[in-house]
């Protein structure tokens, strides 16, 4: 049997849901707790008495890439009334619990927190609206990993290939040379982070035999999108560049939606994938 590989890393920002209703929460370990390999989640803003532990590979339907605000416009009709109401009102709502009434009483969580929603244009923190046909594309490529299989290398449409296509997309002149060049420094950072953030402990070796060649040289979309939905972790933005930070993350929007249009271009599924034997 494959072992299972997990799909969100340690430290990352995920949504996770409690009877039913989605939180903002934090991978804040993966290891072996009674002989499997979970993870180990905490609700931000709650005490951790409400954490969860969560078995990699089982993380379907309970763990979630993106903020809160991206899983309500998904799955609207499947939240509770009385969440809703309270997300709404930008309230914290209160993550339902089973202990006795006396208990419940106490003091939780404080409602007059605002939630930390789709907060895109802070100085510290910033997202991107990542399109759903991505989304699946990043949860295929998480199976087909499991299935024990690889991207094949070199790639037969690398990222600095998706990169060229999208500077001729783009309309020649000074207006947009910024736009490319927020595209090509996102590319030198995936070069620098591929190893350490974006990479499955099966896909060590591959990476070695190929390491002497620039890594957006030789892998492709999938590892494109890894990086474009890890992005806001790993590149930051200090409190006074609040307007380089509003320009960053609408190129790199742009860039993603260029993607998203044309990513039938890059990806054909399973065809694009190899045994890791």
């Amino acid at each position: 049997m494959t072992e299972a590989t997990s799909m969100f890393s340690v430290g990352e920002t995920i949504v996770a849901l409690d009877n039913g209703c989605p939180y903002e929460a934090k991978i804040t370990k993966i290891k072996e707790h009674q002989g499997v390999l979970k993870y180990f989640v905490h609700f931000v803003g709650y005490k951790s008495r409400h954490d969860l532990k969560v078995v990699v590979g089982k993380e379907r339907r309970k763990l979630f890439a993106g903020t809160v605000d991206d899983y309500v416009k998904e799955n609207r009709s499947k939240i509770s009334q009385a969440f809703l109401e309270k997300y709404e009102t930008r309230a914290t709502p209160r993550r339902e619990t089973s202990v006795k009434k006396k208990k419940e009483e106490s003091p939780g969580p404080s409602t007059s927190r605002l939630p930390r929603l789709d907060d895109r244009f802070s100085t510290q923190e910033w997202t991107l609206d990542i399109p759903k046909v991505l989304r699946k594309v990043v949860v295929d490529d998480y199976e087909f990993i499991g299935k024990g299989l690889l991207w094949s290398l070199p790639s037969k449409i690398t990222i600095d290939t998706i990169v060229d296509d999208y500077e001729r997309f783009l309309q020649p002149g000074p207006s947009d040379s910024h736009k490319m060049l927020a595209a090509r420094g996102m590319v030198d950072y995936f070069n620098q982070v591929l190893k350490f953030k974006l990479l499955y402990p099966s896909e060590r070796e591959q990476y070695n035999e190929n390491s002497e060649d620039r890594p957006s040289s030789v892998y492709g979309l999938a590892h494109l999108l890894r990086f474009i939905f890890k992005a806001p972790e790993i590149i930051k933005f200090s409190k006074n560049e609040d307007r380089m930070l509003t320009k960053f993350v609408a190129d790199m929007q742009q860039f993603v939606d260029f993607v998203a249009r044309t990513y039938k271009d890059y990806y054909t599924g399973e065809e694009d994938y190899s045994s890791a034997d």
